[in-house]
Formats: C-alpha cells, structure tokens, sequence
C-alpha cells in the first residue's frame, strides 16, 4: 500500500520537464491506478488541516528576461514540433526546459515585490514564516549571487531574525535551526527544496513561495508545510509569486502560454482559499483573468 500527498514526480521537481507524464503513465500502467482519494478539501472541512489564505503576488518580466524566456520559448517549439524522436534532441530539449525554468525563478522583480510585502508587515506577522527559494543564481551588476543568498540578505536588512534551511546544514545543525524556529528564536527559514517533504514543523503559519514552480509535486508538498493544524493558529497564509510578462508584451504566444501555465497553479491555490473572491479581485487586477 502506497500514501502519498503527490504520488507522481518528475525527474528535478524545479525544472520545467518536456516529458511531464513519462513516469506518471509508468506507474498507472503498473498499479492500474489510484484505489482511493481524501482531498484537501476533506482535509480541511475535517479540520484536519488549518483554512489558508492565498494572495497572488505579480511579478512582471523585463524586457531582457522576457526576450530571453521568448526566444527559449521559441526553440522549445520547434524541438517538440520537430519530434525530438533522438536522445540529442531530448537532452536538448530538456535542458532548454531548464534554463528556461531557471529564468523565471530568478525573475528580477522578486525581491521588489518580496520586499514592497514585507514593509507593510506587522511586527508580530513576522513569525514561523517559510519563504521558498528558486534554485539557482542571478546577475546582478556582473556578479553572479545564488537566489537563497539574495531573499536572505534582504530580510537580514530588514531586521528578520533568519536561517537557510538547505542540504548543506548537518543533522544536528538543522534540529537546533528547528528548536530556534519553533521558540522564536528564528523569524523565518529561507529554504529552497529540503523543506518540501519529511519535515512536519505544524508552528508554520505563512509562506512566501518565490520560486515559480509549475509542478504540481512542488507546490503541493510546499502548501501542505504550512497547514498543519496547530495550538492558536486559526488559518495560514500563502504568498504566491506569479510571473507575468513584461509590459507591453502580452500577446505574444510565449506570453500567452506563460500565464496559462502560471493559472493553473493559481486555480488550484484559489479554489480552498477562504479569501477566493479576495483573490479573484487580485487576478483581475493584474489583467489575466481566469
């Protein structure tokens, strides 16, 4: 018997994958399909796991960044238009899918919006919160700075009490990183994937989710960190950083299925947030709609 939250995965969980259903579809052939299912939704009316609130956070594109994600759209196309039936064309068109995957994670405007948020923060927000990181390193002025180091410098010169949460942390380092989290020592943890399966930390009761991520695995498994039920914690709330393209260029194809992509994990956020119509409000702000 198998249990799972999100029983199927690609092969790096932050990299857009050309082959999405490959390992899916190897499975079901296999097991012959899923025999039960308790939703979310019966989770929490169960109250098994707490309400949330969701808040859509726009970040737009450059004009560099969006010629860049147009042109690596572009390419893509023609790949997979092309068949990419040899094991060249598939590596290429695999790692294309990554860098690609990788721009939108390191979109520049981040840290903008992260901090413009932050700012209007009370004090007393500022506890348990998780803020997932893209993987990663963007330019910044010709020098190159890893995702994690630059959300965590930010909310250093913010006065946020912080730790990184990563693989490089030994064992015994990160259960102290935990007791300091759980007793306040610690604001938040800047994580990138460690956090996302394995550590229950049910205290946590805000996440700040900048890494873009359009697999459902992830962004399933970094939803369900925060709504562990907990004394005092009546509902979480998650901020979701959307990419949007730049000003101007929104009816280009890539642009096109860039928000299509991004609103499918919107809509899946939305539709249990106790703030839906809060957040449809948000969506017509920004101009996509549903």
């Amino acid at each position: 018997m198998g249990l799972s939250a999100t029983p199927f995965r690609s092969e790096d969980d932050e990299v857009d994958s050309p082959f999405p259903d490959e390992g899916k579809n190897r499975l079901l052939e296999y097991y012959g399909g899923v025999v039960d299912e308790y939703s979310l939704s019966d989770a929490i009316n169960s109250q098994i796991l707490t309400p949330y609130k969701y808040h859509i956070c726009g970040v737009r594109l450059t004009s560099e960044e969006q010629d860049e994600y147009e042109d690596l759209s572009k390419k893509i196309g023609n790949l997979i238009t092309s068949g990419a039936s040899s094991k060249a064309d598939r590596d290429m068109l695999t790692m294309l899918c990554g860098k690609r995957s990788r721009l939108l994670g390191s979109a520049e405007e981040k840290l903008s919006v992260l901090k413009s948020i932050l700012a209007q923060m009370d004090e007393k927000e500022k506890g348990h919160v998780l803020f997932y990181c893209a993987e990663g390193s963007s330019d910044s002025g010709g020098e190159y700075t890893k995702n994690i180091d630059k959300v965590s410098t930010l909310l250093n010169e913010l006065n946020w009490r912080t730790s990184q949460f990563t693989s490089l942390e030994k064992s015994g380092e990160r259960k102290l990183i935990l007791k300091s989290f759980l007793l306040g020592g610690i604001d938040a943890l800047v994580s990138m994937k460690v956090l996302d399966e394995g550590i229950d930390i049910p205290a946590c009761k805000t996440a700040f989710i900048l890494a873009s991520t359009k697999n459902p695995r992830q962004y399933v498994q970094r939803r369900g960190r925060i709504l562990r039920r907990f004394q005092g914690k009546d509902y979480a709330v998650i901020y979701d950083f959307v990419i949007l393209p730049a000003a101007g260029r929104e009816e280009a194809l890539a642009s096109k299925n860039l928000v299509k992509s991004e609103l499918e994990r919107i809509n899946d956020f939305m539709l249990l947030a106790k703030n839906k119509l809060e957040a449809h409000k948000e969506l017509e702000r920004l101009g996509i709609g549903i």
